[in-house]
């Protein structure tokens, strides 16, 4: 729900801003745990994370003893519980954790899965947002075994693409495997505002804070980037976004919040609503130390 609907329902609202240090900070502790147990993790945003525990560099090879233990330690290290789903596939895995939040382990046999599939809503598929449920809903389709009926022609028809997809998972086939070299494309924060953000001077106020914090996060996982774009939504939601791709990689938090400013400046019909969010991304991302030589200040205005 937007913001400003929730306040129009609830004049008293009150609003906690977000401590996204604090979450980054947890999420490193969290996979400090998991990746004792093995080398093969994919991290999946700031509290998710996929485990091939195949052959696990601690403990016996059985995927429920292990979720166990890593549920245990993060309970003991961080003060905080943690699902946790197990299964052959990282579509079961996922769904059988989403099933037992918040504080539970659900486990899926490989002998189970057909079964566990077929009993699942078209709306716990993976990729099945609100849109595609109602289209899938629309033609009958109701449960996992209803598309596995269904037969993968069908489904292309109505879906293309993502018809065959979608039909693999309901035949319990999911190839993917974890991928724990996955590369980070893009590197963003945002922040959505009530009151409203009103002319440029608020509009740069709130730039600085954000840039600042994402070149925290940059800092962090040691990356530079050579595209940054500044996203603006104003009180009617329309979005707008302008990009700029400096000469050499940034992360600086001092270089990018010259280069957000020049954006906002260079584009003042940005902020002539209100606005109430704006967020910075980088990407065209590098790993820091395989760059050559060292960052070189920008050369922009103090005032910009």
């Amino acid at each position: 729900m937007p913001a400003r609907e929730a306040v129009g329902l609830c004049p008293d609202l009150i609003f906690v801003r977000p401590r996204f240090d604090v979450y980054c900070a947890i999420s490193d502790q969290m996979r400090a745990v998991i990746s004792r147990y093995s080398v093969l993790v994919e991290p999946h945003g700031l509290d998710e994370a996929y485990l091939d525990v195949t052959s696990p560099l601690t403990g016996p090879p059985s995927a429920t003893i292990l979720a166990r233990q890593i549920r245990a330690d993060i309970k003991k290290e961080t003060g905080l519980t943690a699902s946790a789903g197990a299964g052959p596939t990282k579509f079961v895995a996922k769904v059988a954790s989403a099933i037992s939040k918040p504080d539970g382990l659900l486990v899926v046999r490989p002998e189970e899965v057909q079964e566990f599939v077929a009993r699942l809503p078209v709306r716990r598929f993976w990729g099945v947002g609100a849109v595609t449920a109602a289209r899938l809903q629309a033609a009958g389709f109701e449960t996992g075994r209803d598309l596995r009926e269904a037969g993968e022609e069908t489904l292309r028809r109505l879906l293309g693409r993502f018809g065959r997809f979608l039909y693999r998972l309901a035949c319990g086939d999911d190839p993917r495997t974890v991928q724990p070299t996955r590369r980070r494309k893009s590197v963003g924060r945002q922040r959505t505002f009530i009151p409203y953000l009103r002319g440029v001077d608020a509009c740069q106020e709130a730039l600085a804070a954000i840039s600042s914090e994402l070149a925290r996060r940059m800092d962090r996982h040691r990356l530079a980037g050579q595209r940054i774009m500044l996203r603006v939504r104003d009180d009617r939601y329309v979005t707008t976004s302008r990009q700029i791709t400096p000469v050499t990689p940034v992360w600086d938090a001092d270089d990018l919040r010259a280069i957000t400013f020049l954006l906002l400046h260079s584009h003042r019909d940005f902020v002539s609503r209100p606005v109430r969010l704006l967020g910075v991304s980088i990407s065209a991302l590098k790993d820091r130390h395989q760059l050559d030589g060292f960052q070189l200040r920008l050369p922009f205005p103090e005032n910009h």
